[in-house]
C-alpha cells in the first residue's frame, strides 16, 4: 500500500495534496490483510479503499450528522 496523497479544501475544493513532512512511503501488509482490502475495493466502484457511510470520500463525510 502507498502513502501518496492527501485530500484537503483550497478555496473550497476538493484537492490531493502530497502528505505532510514529505512522508510518502510504502506500508507493507500481510497477505490476509491484502486479501481483505482486495475484497473491500471491488466491494464498490470507488477508486479508494475506505469510503463514508454514504458511499463518497471520507473528506466530504459530514461526521456531526452520522
Amino acid at each position: 500500500m502507498r502513502v501518496q496523497w492527501q485530500h484537503q479544501r483550497e478555496d473550497g475544493e476538493l484537492k490531493a495534496f502530497p502528505p505532510k513532512y514529505e512522508s510518502r512511503r510504502a506500508l507493507v501488509l500481510p497477505p490476509f490483510l491484502t486479501s481483505l482490502l482486495e475484497l473491500l475495493l471491488a466491494s464498490h466502484d470507488g477508486e479508494y479503499a475506505f469510503r463514508s457511510v454514504t458511499g463518497s470520500l471520507l473528506a466530504n463525510a459530514n461526521f456531526t450528522y452520522y
